[in-house]
């Protein structure tokens, strides 16, 4: 739950950013890349804007990310 909040501050914080950018810079944990990776897997384009996506898409893209974070450890 705290990682999906992070993950939707990011992306509203800098609106003008795409999310793979927003989240790259916003969470130390992940790089470009593996924004990358989470968001493509998701079934979105990497340029997508945080504010196009709904919340069930951004809980996709917190459960990526997670299994992301944690398979590095």
């Amino acid at each position: 739950e705290k990682l999906l909040f992070r993950i939707i501050r990011a992306a509203f914080n800098q609106r003008r950013k795409t999310l793979v950018n927003a989240l790259s810079s916003a969470m130390g944990e992940i790089t470009k890349e593996q924004a990358e990776k989470a968001v493509e897997k998701c079934g979105f384009d990497a340029r997508i804007r945080g504010e196009a996506l709904d919340i069930g898409s951004f809980v996709k893209i917190a459960d990526e990310i997670y299994s992301i974070i944690n398979s590095d450890l």
